[in-house]
């Protein structure tokens, strides 16, 4: 009887826990979103590559330079609130490349799967489908150079130079 007070108790505390996070989660939205006006954000974009394991291995801003470093914070914080969606489409779909998946104010998160299950998250506004579908493939296709390269090691971040100019420019070229 009393481990299943001590389990009910520990189950409590953590839906809780889980409800605060939440709420805590919207409340920070509101008021990051409050601080940004809609122009101020279209004009950037944020990629980022995140692995299997969920980790982030390349991060950066495309397009025009984030104006401050708020608003870099909240295009990381917007894609990673968006791993959730795709966990769950990539198993839906055999489609590689998925369409608007999640919506902030005027920005659309965009997605991109590999077949490793490796995660291409483009924030930016809507427009082009196209050119943001072909910025995937030919971005899949350095990252595939990157993992022939026997020096670098799976699910290690990227720091390559090389890498972070070609990325820039095909941004550049088609979104």
């Amino acid at each position: 009887m009393q481990i299943n007070i001590r389990q009910n108790n520990r189950v409590r505390k953590l839906k809780d826990l889980d409800h605060r996070s939440k709420a805590q989660t919207r409340r920070a939205t509101k008021h990051l979103s409050k601080q940004f006006t809609s122009s101020e954000m279209a004009t950037t974009a944020c990629f980022i590559i995140v692995s299997r394991n969920d980790i982030p291995i390349y991060e950066a801003e495309v397009g025009s330079a984030a104006k401050r470093e708020d608003a870099a914070q909240l295009h990381q914080f917007i894609l990673h609130a968006a791993l959730d969606i795709v966990q769950d489409l990539a198993w839906t779909t055999s489609a590689m490349f998925l369409k608007a998946i999640d919506k902030f104010n005027d920005l659309v998160v965009s997605v991109y799967v590999t077949a490793g299950h490796t995660r291409f998250m483009l924030l930016h506004n809507p427009h082009n489908d196209d050119g943001i579908k072909t910025f995937f493939q030919e971005v899949h296709e350095l990252y595939i150079k990157i993992l022939l390269n026997p020096l670098n090691l799976p699910g290690s971040r990227i720091t390559s130079s090389h890498f972070d100019t070609k990325v820039r420019a095909l941004a550049r070229k088609y979104l």
